[in-house]
C-alpha cells in the first residue's frame, strides 16, 4: 500500500505534488484544530467559567459567615415540649416530615435526623432559622447529593438545643 501510494505521488507532476503537498498540510491543520485547539480551548473556558462560579461562591459564604457571627439568638425551644416533639412540628410545618427515614434522641438536648430526598435548600434555609430563632445548631451535617438538577440530597443531622 505504502509502495502504491508513494509510485502514484511520484508519477504526478510537480505541480500536482506541490498541490498535494500543500493539500496534506491544510488537512494535517484542520484536523489539529478540530481534534487539538478546540477541545482544550472549550475545557479551558469551562474551567474558567468554574473558578469564577466557584471564587463567587466563596465570597458568598464568607458574606454570609460574616453576618452569622453579627447575628444573636433570639429565643428558644418552647419549655412546655420536647425536643423532639417540636422538631417533629418543624418538620410538619416544612412539609418534610415524610422525608424523615429515622430521628434518633441521644439526650434529651440532641437529636439525629436522617432525610432522604430532601430539597436541600429548603433543609439549609430552616437550619439558619432555627439557629438563628430558637438557638438550635447543627453540629454534625453529613449531605449526599442525589438529584443536582432538583437539589435532592440525603442528609443526616444532628441537631443540639
Amino acid at each position: 500500500m505504502g509502495e502504491a501510494m508513494k509510485k502514484w505521488f511520484l508519477n504526478l507532476s510537480d505541480r500536482e505534488q506541490q498541490l498535494v503537498k500543500y493539500g496534506a498540510i491544510v488537512v494535517l491543520l484542520a484536523l489539529m484544530v478540530a481534534f487539538v485547539f478546540l477541545p482544550v480551548n472549550r475545557s479551558l473556558e469551562a474551567k474558567h467559567h468554574r473558578l469564577a462560579s466557584l471564587q463567587n461562591q466563596g465570597q458568598q459564604m464568607q458574606q454570609i459567615l460574616a453576618s452569622a457571627a453579627t447575628t444573636h439568638v433570639r429565643g428558644s425551644v418552647p419549655s412546655g415540649v420536647t425536643f423532639s416533639a417540636w422538631l417533629d412540628q418543624q418538620m410538619v410545618a416544612l412539609a418534610i416530615q415524610n422525608l424523615v427515614t429515622r430521628a434518633e434522641p441521644v439526650d434529651e438536648n440532641t437529636m439525629t435526623l436522617w432525610l432522604q430526598n430532601a430539597p436541600f435548600d429548603v433543609v439549609v434555609d430552616w437550619l439558619a432559622m432555627v439557629e438563628q430563632q430558637f438557638g438550635v445548631a447543627a453540629t454534625q451535617l453529613d449531605v449526599v447529593s442525589k438529584d443536582k438538577a432538583n437539589g435532592l440530597s440525603d442528609l443526616r443531622m444532628t441537631l443540639v438545643k
